[in-house]
């Protein structure tokens, strides 16, 4: 292996790391959120840790922040809850 292949392969595992760690700080972020938003429309126990893994199981991980992000705010309509889409984004950057 060249020392070029040796460089490119280290920064493909920089990016690789960079990019699973932020992955997860979103995720976290969205867990965060989701538990939140539960809590807000009637969900407690168990169901609040459901909501929020289903939340980042399907649409976060499939389609990405916007899609979470959106999911939450169907799942808040389905519920009954008064928060826009704009409320969700704004908790989710505090």
């Amino acid at each position: 292996m060249t020392v070029f292949d040796e460089r490119e392969k280290a920064y493909e595992n920089k990016y690789m790391r960079e990019e699973e760690v932020r992955f997860k700080a979103t995720a976290f972020a969205v867990r965060v959120v989701a538990t939140d938003i539960a809590q807000k429309i009637g969900l407690t126990g168990d169901a609040v840790s459901a909501f929020a893994a289903k939340i980042i199981a399907g649409p976060l991980v499939e389609d990405g922040l916007d899609a979470a992000l959106q999911a939450l705010f169907n799942e808040t309509k389905l519920h009954g809850a008064s928060l826009s889409l704009t409320d969700i984004q704004i908790a989710f950057e505090r």
